[in-house]
């Protein structure tokens, strides 16, 4: 019976940058763990026999005691290390971790193996496939270019289910705008240069009308297009119209990717091109309880 976890991931970024926000304490600080969780390091020796001991403090305010003891670090290419809870109790699980040069960008897998299947298990129950990835979503915007915004999800859904939900004006509607927002209107026109109109409708009744360009479509893998915010014409308005900031860029970037795994699909989204001010963090705040109901009107 497996007792073992993988989660990979391909990074804007090269190796040497990504290889260097794992062993910078100060870096790692900034970006381990899910989402919504910040890290307070207790104390770090980086260097194989070292350790790294920290706290992850939940958005609920519970904190987590973290041990790592680093077996090898050799730079770019590898770190391995045995990761518990205390000093009495060291090793929950081995990682390693490999990191693959792609001629600019990285290929970032972690192997992570159970000491026995009942923490094995546990983990599974505490969600450590979707921790993972929101950790790498978090490393990620650590390290890329201009710190784009990004949110993975593990859907319960075939690929082509998903990339329907995501296409289909009918499916979109079901699950566009935050939590607590409607969606009444979508249009699509699905081709290179063709435009989309969406609308989402907050509890108050006011809509926010965004529109933008397909410029890359990969069917069942990979959708880029342009974000604005617009009138319900479709015409592209200025961000302050809709109470953003004058900083607020007119036209932003999205990218999302698809991938099988098992029958369930991993979603992918970058949103590229946003200041990382108060905004940023309604934007992710939206973009996560939008991918919420996505997932949830896949498995009805």
């Amino acid at each position: 019976m497996t007792q073992e976890i993988t989660i990979s991931r391909i990074i804007d970024a090269s190796r040497e940058r990504v290889f260097d926000a794992w062993t910078n304490p100060t870096a790692l600080a900034q970006w381990w763990g899910p989402q919504g969780f910040t890290t307070t390091t207790q104390s770090a020796d980086m260097r194989p026999g070292g350790v790294w001991q920290f706290v992850m403090h939940s958005p609920d305010g519970v904190d987590y005691p973290n041990r790592i003891t680093f077996e090898e670090i050799a730079r770019p290419e590898r770190i391995t290390y045995l990761h518990g809870e205390d000093e009495g109790k060291p090793r929950d699980f081995h990682t390693t971790v490999t990191f693959d040069d792609l001629g600019g960008r990285t290929r970032l897998t972690m192997h992570m193996v159970f000491a026995t299947e009942a923490l094995y298990q546990e983990a599974l129950g505490f969600g450590a496939v979707e921790g993972g990835l929101s950790t790498l979503d978090s490393l990620t915007e650590f390290v890329a270019e201009g710190r784009p915004l990004v949110i993975t999800r593990l859907l319960d859904a075939p690929v082509d289910r998903v990339w329907r939900a995501l296409t289909e004006p009918e499916q979109v509607k079901r699950w566009w705008g935050p939590e607590h927002f409607t969606s009444p209107a979508a249009e699509i026109d699905l081709r290179v240069g063709g435009k989309y109109l969406f609308a989402m409708r907050d509890p108050e009744g006011k809509d926010y009308w965004t529109t933008g360009t397909y410029r890359e479509i990969v069917p069942r893998k990979r959708l880029v297009y342009t974000d604005s915010f617009a009138d319900a014409e479709g015409n592209v308005i200025s961000p302050v119209d809709y109470g953003m900031s004058e900083d607020f860029p007119l036209a932003a970037t999205v990218v999302i990717e698809l991938e099988e795994q098992d029958g369930r699909t991993r979603l992918t989204t970058t949103h590229s091109g946003m200041p990382r001010d108060e905004m940023f963090e309604y934007a992710r705040s939206g973009w996560s309880t939008s991918l919420d109901k996505l997932a949830a009107t896949l498995t009805n």
